[in-house]
Protein backbone atom coordinates (compact mmCIF):
# COMPACT_ATOMS: atom_id res chain seq x y z
CA UNK A 1 0.00 0.00 0.00
CA UNK A 2 1.01 3.28 -0.86
CA UNK A 3 2.09 5.73 2.17
CA UNK A 4 2.72 9.49 1.40
CA UNK A 5 5.70 11.23 2.48
CA UNK A 6 6.46 14.46 3.75
CA UNK A 7 9.02 15.53 6.66
CA UNK A 8 10.44 11.92 6.79
CA UNK A 9 12.71 12.04 9.31
CA UNK A 10 13.84 15.32 9.21
CA UNK A 11 17.88 14.01 9.49
CA UNK A 12 20.48 16.64 7.78
CA UNK A 13 22.25 14.53 5.30
CA UNK A 14 25.07 15.43 2.89
CA UNK A 15 24.28 16.35 -0.87
CA UNK A 16 25.10 13.51 -1.87
CA UNK A 17 22.57 11.68 0.24
CA UNK A 18 19.74 14.21 -0.09
CA UNK A 19 20.38 13.58 -3.78
CA UNK A 20 20.20 10.02 -3.59
CA UNK A 21 16.67 10.14 -1.04
CA UNK A 22 15.33 12.64 -3.69
CA UNK A 23 15.86 10.31 -6.75
CA UNK A 24 14.58 6.72 -4.61
CA UNK A 25 11.41 8.70 -3.26
CA UNK A 26 10.92 9.76 -6.44
CA UNK A 27 11.60 6.17 -8.08
CA UNK A 28 9.13 4.85 -5.23
CA UNK A 29 6.68 6.90 -6.13
CA UNK A 30 6.58 5.49 -10.18
CA UNK A 31 6.25 1.81 -8.51
CA UNK A 32 9.66 1.75 -9.47
CA UNK A 33 10.72 0.07 -6.13
CA UNK A 34 13.95 -1.88 -7.62
CA UNK A 35 15.38 1.33 -9.04
CA UNK A 36 14.76 3.09 -5.25
CA UNK A 37 16.93 -0.04 -3.64
CA UNK A 38 19.70 0.43 -5.73
CA UNK A 39 19.82 3.81 -5.67
CA UNK A 40 20.12 3.79 -1.87
CA UNK A 41 22.62 0.99 -1.84
CA UNK A 42 24.96 2.72 -4.22
CA UNK A 43 25.42 4.75 -1.37
CA UNK A 44 27.63 2.07 0.24
CA UNK A 45 29.14 2.33 3.59
CA UNK A 46 28.20 5.97 4.62
CA UNK A 47 24.37 4.98 4.44
CA UNK A 48 24.35 2.88 7.14
CA UNK A 49 24.50 5.71 9.30
CA UNK A 50 21.70 7.61 7.85
CA UNK A 51 19.11 7.05 9.52
CA UNK A 52 16.46 8.52 6.22
CA UNK A 53 18.96 6.37 4.02
CA UNK A 54 18.20 3.22 6.05
CA UNK A 55 14.32 4.27 5.67
CA UNK A 56 14.09 4.64 2.25
CA UNK A 57 15.85 1.41 1.63
CA UNK A 58 13.77 -0.68 3.84
CA UNK A 59 10.28 0.71 2.38
CA UNK A 60 11.65 -0.22 -1.08
CA UNK A 61 12.75 -4.05 0.16
CA UNK A 62 9.11 -4.03 1.72
CA UNK A 63 8.10 -3.67 -1.83
CA UNK A 64 10.38 -5.99 -3.14
CA UNK A 65 9.51 -8.63 0.09
CA UNK A 66 13.02 -8.85 1.16
CA UNK A 67 11.44 -8.58 4.61
CA UNK A 68 14.84 -9.70 6.03
CA UNK A 69 16.67 -6.95 5.22
CA UNK A 70 14.19 -4.46 5.17
CA UNK A 71 14.03 -5.08 9.05
CA UNK A 72 16.83 -4.97 9.25
CA UNK A 73 17.09 -2.04 7.78
CA UNK A 74 14.50 -0.12 9.26
CA UNK A 75 15.03 -1.24 13.31
CA UNK A 76 18.32 0.46 12.66
CA UNK A 77 16.56 3.24 11.48
CA UNK A 78 14.37 3.71 14.34
CA UNK A 79 17.19 3.43 16.59
CA UNK A 80 19.27 6.11 14.91
CA UNK A 81 16.47 8.31 15.05
CA UNK A 82 13.76 7.10 18.52
CA UNK A 83 11.30 9.63 17.18
CA UNK A 84 10.81 8.55 13.56
CA UNK A 85 7.20 7.83 13.56
CA UNK A 86 7.30 6.54 9.98
CA UNK A 87 10.00 4.15 10.29
CA UNK A 88 7.54 2.83 12.72
CA UNK A 89 5.11 2.49 10.09
CA UNK A 90 7.18 1.28 7.87
CA UNK A 91 8.80 -1.73 10.08
CA UNK A 92 4.97 -2.96 11.13
CA UNK A 93 4.19 -3.30 7.31
CA UNK A 94 7.60 -5.60 7.43
CA UNK A 95 6.51 -7.36 10.77
CA UNK A 96 3.31 -8.04 9.41
CA UNK A 97 4.26 -9.90 6.22
CA UNK A 98 6.50 -11.74 8.74
CA UNK A 99 2.98 -12.44 10.58
CA UNK A 100 4.67 -11.30 13.85
CA UNK A 101 1.30 -9.24 14.25
CA UNK A 102 1.87 -8.16 17.50
CA UNK A 103 5.03 -6.68 16.94
CA UNK A 104 3.56 -5.15 14.31
CA UNK A 105 0.75 -3.77 16.04
CA UNK A 106 3.17 -2.28 18.84
CA UNK A 107 5.19 -0.69 16.09
CA UNK A 108 1.63 0.70 15.20
CA UNK A 109 0.85 2.49 18.61
CA UNK A 110 4.79 3.90 18.80
CA UNK A 111 3.59 5.88 16.00
CA UNK A 112 0.03 6.95 16.79
CA UNK A 113 1.95 7.91 20.56
CA UNK A 114 4.18 9.86 18.45
CA UNK A 115 2.15 11.37 16.26
CA UNK A 116 -1.58 11.25 18.27
CA UNK A 117 -4.34 10.19 15.76
CA UNK A 118 -2.13 10.93 12.51
CA UNK A 119 -4.28 9.69 9.37
CA UNK A 120 -1.11 7.22 8.26
CA UNK A 121 -0.47 5.54 11.69
CA UNK A 122 -4.39 4.84 12.42
CA UNK A 123 -4.25 3.50 8.51
CA UNK A 124 -1.54 1.20 9.25
CA UNK A 125 -3.11 -0.50 12.70
CA UNK A 126 -6.28 -0.85 10.75
CA UNK A 127 -4.87 -2.54 8.41
CA UNK A 128 -3.19 -5.27 10.41
CA UNK A 129 -7.01 -5.54 12.04
CA UNK A 130 -8.35 -5.87 9.26
CA UNK A 131 -6.05 -9.00 8.62
CA UNK A 132 -6.60 -10.37 11.72
CA UNK A 133 -10.34 -10.58 10.99
CA UNK A 134 -10.75 -7.64 13.56
CA UNK A 135 -13.18 -5.92 11.00
CA UNK A 136 -15.51 -4.46 13.60
CA UNK A 137 -12.27 -2.30 15.31
CA UNK A 138 -10.71 -1.29 12.17
CA UNK A 139 -13.90 0.51 11.19
CA UNK A 140 -14.56 2.09 14.73
CA UNK A 141 -10.59 3.27 14.57
CA UNK A 142 -11.25 5.08 10.99
CA UNK A 143 -14.80 6.25 10.57
CA UNK A 144 -14.52 8.83 12.68
CA UNK A 145 -11.90 9.76 10.78
CA UNK A 146 -13.35 9.18 7.66
CA UNK A 147 -16.51 11.24 8.29
CA UNK A 148 -15.09 14.53 9.09
CA UNK A 149 -14.71 15.93 5.66
CA UNK A 150 -11.54 16.80 5.66
CA UNK A 151 -9.13 15.97 2.91
CA UNK A 152 -5.65 15.35 1.93
CA UNK A 153 -2.83 13.19 0.93
CA UNK A 154 -2.69 11.47 4.21
CA UNK A 155 -6.32 11.10 4.80
CA UNK A 156 -6.64 9.62 1.15
CA UNK A 157 -4.21 6.15 2.72
CA UNK A 158 -6.82 6.04 5.72
CA UNK A 159 -9.73 6.28 2.97
CA UNK A 160 -7.77 3.45 1.43
CA UNK A 161 -8.30 1.24 4.28
CA UNK A 162 -11.56 2.09 5.00
CA UNK A 163 -12.77 0.88 2.10
CA UNK A 164 -10.78 -2.28 2.15
CA UNK A 165 -12.87 -2.69 5.84
CA UNK A 166 -16.13 -1.89 4.06
CA UNK A 167 -15.54 -4.32 1.25
CA UNK A 168 -15.23 -7.12 3.82
CA UNK A 169 -18.13 -5.58 5.77
CA UNK A 170 -20.70 -5.17 2.88
CA UNK A 171 -20.86 -1.60 3.46
CA UNK A 172 -20.45 -1.42 -0.13
CA UNK A 173 -21.63 2.39 -0.35
CA UNK A 174 -19.69 3.73 2.28
CA UNK A 175 -16.66 2.70 1.00
CA UNK A 176 -17.43 3.70 -2.64
CA UNK A 177 -17.80 7.47 -0.82
CA UNK A 178 -15.00 7.07 0.77
CA UNK A 179 -12.89 6.37 -2.35
CA UNK A 180 -14.75 8.85 -4.36
CA UNK A 181 -13.47 11.31 -1.52
CA UNK A 182 -10.25 10.51 -2.23
CA UNK A 183 -9.53 10.15 -5.76
CA UNK A 184 -11.32 13.64 -6.03
CA UNK A 185 -7.52 14.47 -4.18
CA UNK A 186 -5.26 16.91 -6.61
CA UNK A 187 -1.93 15.67 -7.47
CA UNK A 188 -2.50 12.32 -6.08
CA UNK A 189 0.84 10.16 -6.16
CA UNK A 190 0.32 7.56 -9.43
CA UNK A 191 0.49 4.09 -7.49
CA UNK A 192 -1.76 5.64 -4.48
CA UNK A 193 -4.14 6.64 -7.49
CA UNK A 194 -4.29 3.55 -8.86
CA UNK A 195 -4.45 1.32 -5.06
CA UNK A 196 -7.89 3.35 -5.18
CA UNK A 197 -8.86 2.70 -8.33
CA UNK A 198 -8.39 -0.82 -7.77
CA UNK A 199 -10.32 -0.89 -4.54
CA UNK A 200 -12.88 1.67 -6.15
CA UNK A 201 -13.57 -1.39 -8.66
CA UNK A 202 -13.41 -4.10 -6.38
CA UNK A 203 -16.46 -2.34 -4.52
CA UNK A 204 -18.59 -1.81 -7.41
CA UNK A 205 -17.89 -5.50 -8.84
CA UNK A 206 -19.34 -6.57 -5.22
CA UNK A 207 -22.36 -4.09 -5.86
CA UNK A 208 -22.79 -5.59 -9.30
CA UNK A 209 -22.04 -2.51 -11.14
CA UNK A 210 -19.69 -4.76 -13.59
CA UNK A 211 -19.94 -1.40 -16.07
CA UNK A 212 -17.87 1.27 -13.50
CA UNK A 213 -16.13 -1.79 -12.14
CA UNK A 214 -14.64 -2.06 -15.48
CA UNK A 215 -13.63 1.63 -16.17
CA UNK A 216 -11.93 1.89 -12.68
CA UNK A 217 -10.18 -1.39 -13.34
CA UNK A 218 -8.87 0.07 -16.78
CA UNK A 219 -7.61 3.55 -15.02
CA UNK A 220 -6.48 1.41 -12.47
CA UNK A 221 -4.25 -0.98 -14.46
CA UNK A 222 -2.99 1.66 -17.06
CA UNK A 223 -1.63 3.55 -13.80
CA UNK A 224 0.09 0.60 -12.50
CA UNK A 225 1.24 -0.58 -16.02
CA UNK A 226 5.63 -1.58 -16.20
CA UNK A 227 7.39 -4.17 -18.30
CA UNK A 228 5.47 -7.36 -18.88
CA UNK A 229 8.24 -9.30 -20.63
CA UNK A 230 5.79 -11.04 -22.72
CA UNK A 231 8.74 -12.29 -25.28
CA UNK A 232 11.19 -12.83 -22.65
CA UNK A 233 8.90 -15.21 -20.65
CA UNK A 234 7.62 -17.28 -23.03
CA UNK A 235 12.04 -17.69 -24.28
CA UNK A 236 12.10 -18.58 -21.04
CA UNK A 237 9.63 -21.27 -21.23
CA UNK A 238 10.88 -22.46 -24.12
CA UNK A 239 14.19 -22.85 -22.33
CA UNK A 240 13.04 -24.84 -19.68
CA UNK A 241 11.11 -27.21 -21.88
CA UNK A 242 14.31 -27.48 -23.86
CA UNK A 243 16.99 -28.00 -20.66
CA UNK A 244 14.36 -30.15 -18.79
CA UNK A 245 13.61 -33.28 -21.26
CA UNK A 246 12.36 -36.73 -20.20
CA UNK A 247 16.08 -37.82 -21.33
CA UNK A 248 18.08 -35.49 -18.44
CA UNK A 249 15.40 -36.23 -16.10
CA UNK A 250 15.54 -39.81 -15.82
CA UNK A 251 19.17 -39.83 -16.07
CA UNK A 252 19.62 -36.46 -13.20
CA UNK A 253 20.99 -38.12 -9.40
CA UNK A 254 18.40 -38.16 -6.81
CA UNK A 255 18.77 -36.97 -3.35
CA UNK A 256 19.46 -39.52 -0.89
CA UNK A 257 16.71 -38.59 1.46
CA UNK A 258 13.25 -40.34 1.98
CA UNK A 259 11.82 -37.52 4.12
CA UNK A 260 8.12 -37.53 2.95
CA UNK A 261 7.05 -33.92 4.56
CA UNK A 262 7.57 -31.68 2.19
CA UNK A 263 3.79 -30.43 -0.14
CA UNK A 264 4.45 -27.98 -2.49
CA UNK A 265 1.24 -26.18 -3.62
CA UNK A 266 1.89 -24.44 -7.16
CA UNK A 267 -0.15 -22.81 -10.15
CA UNK A 268 -1.17 -19.39 -10.87
CA UNK A 269 -2.53 -16.73 -8.39
CA UNK A 270 -5.72 -16.68 -8.15
CA UNK A 271 -6.58 -20.67 -8.80
CA UNK A 272 -7.81 -21.26 -5.71
CA UNK A 273 -4.32 -22.01 -3.87
CA UNK A 274 -5.46 -20.33 -0.50
CA UNK A 275 -8.95 -22.08 0.15
CA UNK A 276 -6.47 -25.79 -0.42
CA UNK A 277 -4.34 -23.80 1.94
CA UNK A 278 -7.24 -23.08 4.83
CA UNK A 279 -8.31 -26.62 4.18
CA UNK A 280 -5.21 -28.19 4.84
CA UNK A 281 -4.80 -26.58 7.89
CA UNK A 282 -6.98 -28.06 9.83
CA UNK A 283 -5.84 -30.87 9.55
CA UNK A 284 -3.52 -31.74 13.22
CA UNK A 285 -0.99 -33.52 11.01
CA UNK A 286 -0.01 -30.49 8.45
CA UNK A 287 1.73 -26.99 9.34
CA UNK A 288 0.80 -24.86 6.60
CA UNK A 289 3.63 -22.04 5.31
CA UNK A 290 2.27 -20.27 3.16
CA UNK A 291 4.52 -18.64 0.42
CA UNK A 292 8.08 -19.37 1.56
CA UNK A 293 11.54 -17.95 0.02
CA UNK A 294 13.18 -20.81 1.61
CA UNK A 295 13.61 -22.86 -1.19
CA UNK A 296 14.17 -20.13 -3.67
CA UNK A 297 16.87 -19.33 -1.59
CA UNK A 298 18.42 -22.66 -1.67
CA UNK A 299 18.30 -23.62 -5.26
CA UNK A 300 20.50 -20.54 -6.10
CA UNK A 301 23.50 -22.52 -6.92
CA UNK A 302 21.44 -24.45 -9.19
CA UNK A 303 20.56 -21.97 -11.63
CA UNK A 304 22.31 -20.44 -14.39
CA UNK A 305 21.41 -17.00 -16.43
CA UNK A 306 19.29 -17.48 -19.68
CA UNK A 307 20.60 -14.95 -21.91
CA UNK A 308 17.43 -14.21 -23.98
CA UNK A 309 15.48 -13.70 -21.45
CA UNK A 310 17.60 -12.46 -18.42
CA UNK A 311 16.17 -14.82 -16.26
CA UNK A 312 17.86 -17.30 -13.85
CA UNK A 313 16.66 -20.74 -14.78
CA UNK A 314 16.84 -24.20 -12.90
CA UNK A 315 19.95 -26.09 -15.16
CA UNK A 316 20.16 -29.89 -14.75
CA UNK A 317 23.34 -29.51 -15.76
CA UNK A 318 25.10 -27.93 -12.20
CA UNK A 319 23.04 -31.03 -10.35
CA UNK A 320 25.72 -32.94 -9.48
CA UNK A 321 24.67 -35.75 -6.50
CA UNK A 322 26.60 -33.38 -3.55
CA UNK A 323 24.99 -29.92 -4.23
CA UNK A 324 21.08 -32.04 -4.90
CA UNK A 325 22.11 -34.12 -1.67
CA UNK A 326 23.36 -30.66 0.21
CA UNK A 327 20.45 -28.38 -1.14
CA UNK A 328 17.99 -30.39 0.14
CA UNK A 329 19.24 -30.79 3.48
CA UNK A 330 19.25 -27.47 4.27
CA UNK A 331 15.88 -27.00 2.80
CA UNK A 332 14.41 -29.61 4.83
CA UNK A 333 16.22 -28.63 7.61
CA UNK A 334 14.67 -25.07 7.21
CA UNK A 335 11.16 -26.62 6.73
CA UNK A 336 11.06 -28.92 9.73
CA UNK A 337 11.70 -25.75 11.47
CA UNK A 338 9.11 -25.84 14.17
CA UNK A 339 6.74 -27.76 12.79
CA UNK A 340 5.82 -29.65 15.86
CA UNK A 341 4.22 -33.00 15.39
CA UNK A 342 2.87 -32.33 11.85
CA UNK A 343 3.91 -35.10 9.20
CA UNK A 344 3.11 -32.89 6.18
CA UNK A 345 4.39 -29.23 5.95
CA UNK A 346 3.52 -27.02 2.81
CA UNK A 347 4.80 -24.41 1.07
CA UNK A 348 2.70 -22.44 -1.31
CA UNK A 349 4.97 -20.67 -3.35
CA UNK A 350 2.79 -20.54 -6.40
CA UNK A 351 5.62 -20.19 -9.32
CA UNK A 352 7.11 -23.30 -7.78
CA UNK A 353 5.83 -25.39 -11.00
CA UNK A 354 8.88 -23.83 -12.63
CA UNK A 355 10.99 -25.87 -10.74
CA UNK A 356 9.01 -29.10 -10.42
CA UNK A 357 11.71 -30.69 -12.17
CA UNK A 358 14.60 -30.03 -10.07
CA UNK A 359 12.06 -30.25 -6.99
CA UNK A 360 11.72 -33.96 -8.41
CA UNK A 361 15.53 -34.34 -7.97
CA UNK A 362 16.12 -32.48 -4.81
CA UNK A 363 12.50 -34.47 -2.98
CA UNK A 364 11.28 -37.51 -4.42
CA UNK A 365 9.01 -38.46 -1.72
CA UNK A 366 7.10 -34.79 -1.76
CA UNK A 367 3.75 -34.13 -3.07
CA UNK A 368 2.89 -31.47 -5.74
CA UNK A 369 -0.59 -29.84 -5.46
CA UNK A 370 -1.40 -28.21 -8.65
CA UNK A 371 -4.35 -25.83 -8.32
CA UNK A 372 -5.94 -25.25 -11.62
CA UNK A 373 -9.29 -23.16 -12.11
CA UNK A 374 -10.94 -21.60 -15.23
CA UNK A 375 -8.34 -19.72 -17.37
CA UNK A 376 -10.55 -16.77 -18.37
CA UNK A 377 -11.96 -17.00 -14.36
CA UNK A 378 -8.04 -16.83 -13.14
CA UNK A 379 -7.22 -14.65 -15.12
CA UNK A 380 -9.61 -11.87 -14.34
CA UNK A 381 -9.08 -12.44 -10.86
CA UNK A 382 -5.51 -11.50 -11.24
CA UNK A 383 -6.44 -8.46 -13.44
CA UNK A 384 -8.94 -7.10 -10.48
CA UNK A 385 -5.73 -7.23 -7.88
CA UNK A 386 -2.78 -4.94 -7.15
CA UNK A 387 0.02 -6.96 -7.04
CA UNK A 388 2.79 -4.73 -7.92
CA UNK A 389 6.18 -5.51 -7.43
CA UNK A 390 7.67 -7.41 -10.36
CA UNK A 391 4.01 -8.78 -10.90
CA UNK A 392 3.02 -5.70 -14.22
CA UNK A 393 1.88 -8.56 -16.13
CA UNK A 394 -1.35 -8.44 -14.19
CA UNK A 395 -2.03 -5.26 -15.43
CA UNK A 396 -2.08 -6.43 -19.13
CA UNK A 397 -4.64 -8.56 -20.19
CA UNK A 398 -2.74 -9.83 -23.03
CA UNK A 399 0.34 -10.42 -20.94
CA UNK A 400 -2.09 -12.20 -18.58
CA UNK A 401 -3.22 -14.47 -21.05
CA UNK A 402 0.16 -15.56 -22.39
CA UNK A 403 1.46 -15.99 -19.06
CA UNK A 404 -1.21 -18.20 -18.39
CA UNK A 405 -0.82 -20.26 -22.08
CA UNK A 406 3.06 -20.35 -20.92
CA UNK A 407 2.36 -21.61 -17.27
CA UNK A 408 -0.15 -24.52 -19.21
CA UNK A 409 2.41 -24.96 -21.64
CA UNK A 410 5.43 -26.01 -19.02
CA UNK A 411 2.94 -27.68 -16.56
CA UNK A 412 1.74 -29.96 -19.34
CA UNK A 413 5.25 -30.68 -20.49
CA UNK A 414 6.08 -31.93 -16.39
CA UNK A 415 3.39 -34.22 -16.35
CA UNK A 416 4.48 -35.53 -19.95
CA UNK A 417 8.32 -36.23 -18.59
CA UNK A 418 8.36 -36.36 -14.68
CA UNK A 419 7.48 -39.68 -13.27
CA UNK A 420 6.52 -37.75 -9.36
CA UNK A 421 2.66 -37.47 -8.92
CA UNK A 422 1.04 -34.51 -9.29
CA UNK A 423 -2.19 -33.96 -7.78
CA UNK A 424 -4.35 -31.51 -10.15
CA UNK A 425 -7.37 -29.92 -7.90
CA UNK A 426 -9.93 -27.91 -9.51
CA UNK A 427 -10.86 -24.77 -7.84
CA UNK A 428 -14.72 -25.46 -9.83
CA UNK A 429 -15.00 -28.75 -8.19
CA UNK A 430 -13.57 -28.08 -4.70
CA UNK A 431 -16.22 -25.70 -3.77
CA UNK A 432 -19.44 -27.27 -6.17
CA UNK A 433 -18.32 -30.51 -4.12
CA UNK A 434 -16.09 -30.04 -1.44
CA UNK A 435 -16.19 -33.01 0.63
CA UNK A 436 -15.19 -35.38 -2.29
CA UNK A 437 -12.40 -33.22 -3.17
CA UNK A 438 -11.14 -32.63 0.20
CA UNK A 439 -11.35 -36.27 0.92
CA UNK A 440 -9.13 -37.18 -2.27
CA UNK A 441 -6.40 -34.51 -0.81
CA UNK A 442 -6.15 -36.00 1.95
CA UNK A 443 -5.74 -39.60 0.54
CA UNK A 444 -3.30 -38.10 -1.90
CA UNK A 445 -1.00 -36.66 0.96
CA UNK A 446 -1.46 -40.25 2.73
CA UNK A 447 -3.32 -38.77 5.46
CA UNK A 448 -5.69 -39.76 8.02
CA UNK A 449 -9.40 -38.11 7.33
CA UNK A 450 -10.38 -36.01 9.86
CA UNK A 451 -13.68 -33.68 9.57
CA UNK A 452 -12.36 -30.70 10.35
CA UNK A 453 -11.03 -30.03 6.92
CA UNK A 454 -14.64 -30.02 5.80
CA UNK A 455 -14.53 -26.15 7.50
CA UNK A 456 -11.66 -24.04 6.42
CA UNK A 457 -13.38 -20.52 7.97
CA UNK A 458 -12.84 -21.90 10.86
CA UNK A 459 -8.96 -21.94 10.63
CA UNK A 460 -7.35 -19.60 12.74
CA UNK A 461 -4.47 -19.01 10.58
CA UNK A 462 -4.62 -15.47 8.98
CA UNK A 463 -4.05 -16.00 5.66
CA UNK A 464 -2.24 -12.80 3.90
CA UNK A 465 -3.22 -13.44 0.03
CA UNK A 466 -5.81 -11.26 -2.09
CA UNK A 467 -8.15 -14.32 -0.32
CA UNK A 468 -8.04 -13.18 2.84
CA UNK A 469 -11.35 -12.44 3.19
CA UNK A 470 -12.71 -14.79 0.97
CA UNK A 471 -11.27 -17.76 2.82
CA UNK A 472 -13.25 -16.36 6.06
CA UNK A 473 -16.01 -17.64 4.92
CA UNK A 474 -17.97 -20.68 3.79
CA UNK A 475 -16.75 -22.17 0.72
CA UNK A 476 -18.81 -21.04 -1.69
CA UNK A 477 -19.69 -20.90 -5.38
CA UNK A 478 -19.92 -17.31 -6.50
CA UNK A 479 -16.67 -17.07 -8.01
CA UNK A 480 -17.36 -19.81 -10.38
CA UNK A 481 -17.21 -18.14 -14.19
CA UNK A 482 -16.70 -14.56 -12.69
CA UNK A 483 -15.20 -13.37 -16.09
CA UNK A 484 -18.56 -13.86 -17.88
CA UNK A 485 -19.70 -10.77 -17.12
CA UNK A 486 -17.31 -9.02 -18.21
CA UNK A 487 -16.64 -11.28 -21.58
CA UNK A 488 -16.91 -8.14 -24.13
CA UNK A 489 -13.84 -6.96 -22.19
CA UNK A 490 -11.71 -9.44 -22.68
CA UNK A 491 -10.45 -10.05 -26.18
CA UNK A 492 -6.91 -9.01 -25.62
CA UNK A 493 -6.76 -11.74 -22.46
CA UNK A 494 -8.56 -14.36 -25.27
CA UNK A 495 -6.38 -13.78 -28.01
CA UNK A 496 -3.25 -14.43 -25.47
CA UNK A 497 -4.85 -17.43 -24.14
CA UNK A 498 -5.11 -18.64 -27.39
CA UNK A 499 -1.43 -17.49 -28.35
CA UNK A 500 -2.93 -14.71 -31.34
CA UNK A 501 -1.33 -11.41 -31.73
CA UNK A 502 -2.03 -8.88 -29.20
CA UNK A 503 -5.01 -6.88 -30.55
CA UNK A 504 -3.83 -3.72 -28.92
CA UNK A 505 -0.14 -4.42 -29.22
CA UNK A 506 1.07 -4.73 -25.98
CA UNK A 507 4.85 -3.98 -25.36
CA UNK A 508 6.95 -7.23 -24.98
Amino acid sequence: MYTPRGDVLMTQGSTTHNIAIANARALFARGDFRGAEQTIASIGASGRTDPQLLFELGRAQVQLNNFAEARKNLTLARKLAPGAWQAAIELSKCLQAMDRFEQALAHCDDALRLRPGHPEALARKAEILRVLGRRDEAYSLLEPLVSTGAAGLEKATANLVFARVCLATRRIDEGVAALEEALAIADLPRLLRSQLQYQLAALHNAGTDAERAWASLTEASELAEGPVQIEAFTQATDELIRRWTQDVIENLPVARQNDEKAVFIVGMPRSGSTLVEQILSRHSLVDVRGESPALSEEIAPLRSMHTASGMNLDDPELATQQILDRVSRKFLRRLREGAGKATRITDKTLLHYQSLGLISSLFPKCRILHCVRDPLDTCISCYFQAFGGSMHWTNNLYALGRRHRDYQRLMAHWIETLAHPIYDISYEDLVQKPERETRAIIDFLDLPWEDSCLDPAASDRVAQTASLDQVRQPVYTSSVGRAGKYRMHLEPLVAGLEGQADPGNAQA
